[in-house]
């Protein structure tokens, strides 16, 4: 593997499933990580796993705005109700909420020299594929997640058009032990209650596990192409 030289890290959702495994892997390789936390508890979690805690929420200006020159930023912005996908709320409150948290940071990234935007998002945005792979030409066939995603990555071009770095990342099926895979698989396999199946047997889905989605997007930082949208 390349050596890659530390870089500071700026990491929202740093709390989340996929904010935890990166915080890791950046900390295991010697990059200083900035991660953005509401909440005392979220501070001292965020800590124990090597994170320098920001205190802020990227959905409101504040001083974690001063950190938005990191050489690295990645935006894994989480759902407005934890727990619960679009489809469960109001698609059209979730896609404000996305549209105006993207505007904040981005907005405040702008003006700064950062080299790298890691722009977190979902597959939901493509809908069942069948078995053909999702590529970066696949044309969208969204979901109700998707409809609330699919704004977002559409503005992304005009922040593109005005020269910021970003780089986006639509992971599949994100599994690991600590999230819904160990609530809907492993413990279910262990007690011998029922496991969850996907949809119909014509729906594929793309597992990725959390660590390998976590290496993927620092990877991405120090060398993913600016505009490529990538899907594992």
């Amino acid at each position: 593997m390349t050596s890659v030289t530390a870089q500071t890290a700026l990491v929202t959702g740093a709390d989340g499933f996929i904010g935890r495994a990166l915080v890791r892997v950046l900390a295991r390789r010697g990059h200083r990580v900035l991660a953005l936390a509401g909440t005392p508890a979220v501070v001292e979690r965020v800590r124990s796993i090597g994170a320098v805690p920001v205190l802020g929420d990227v959905s409101s200006p504040g001083p974690w705005q001063d950190e938005g020159g990191a050489d690295w930023v990645f935006h894994i912005a989480a759902y407005p109700e934890r727990g619960k996908y679009p489809g469960q709320t109001r698609v059209g409150s979730a896609m404000r909420w996305r549209l105006a948290t993207d505007a904040l940071l981005l907005d405040t990234v702008a003006a700064s020299a950062t080299q790298r935007i890691v722009y977190v998002g979902d597959a939901c945005c493509y809908g069942p594929t069948g078995d053909r792979p999702i590529t970066e030409d696949a044309p969208p066939r969204r979901s109700v997640a998707g409809r609330c995603l699919g704004p977002a990555l559409d503005r992304l071009d005009g922040y593109l058009i005005a020269g910021l770095p970003i780089v986006t990342a639509l992971p599949g099926l994100v599994y690991g032990d600590g999230s819904w895979f160990r609530e809907r698989v492993i413990d279910p396999m262990t007690t011998g209650r029922r496991v969850i199946r996907f949809g119909r047997a014509d729906h594929w889905v793309s597992p990725i596990h959390v660590e390998d989605c976590a290496r993927a997007l620092v990877h991405l930082a120090a060398h993913g192409h600016v505009a490529a949208a990538t899907s594992s």
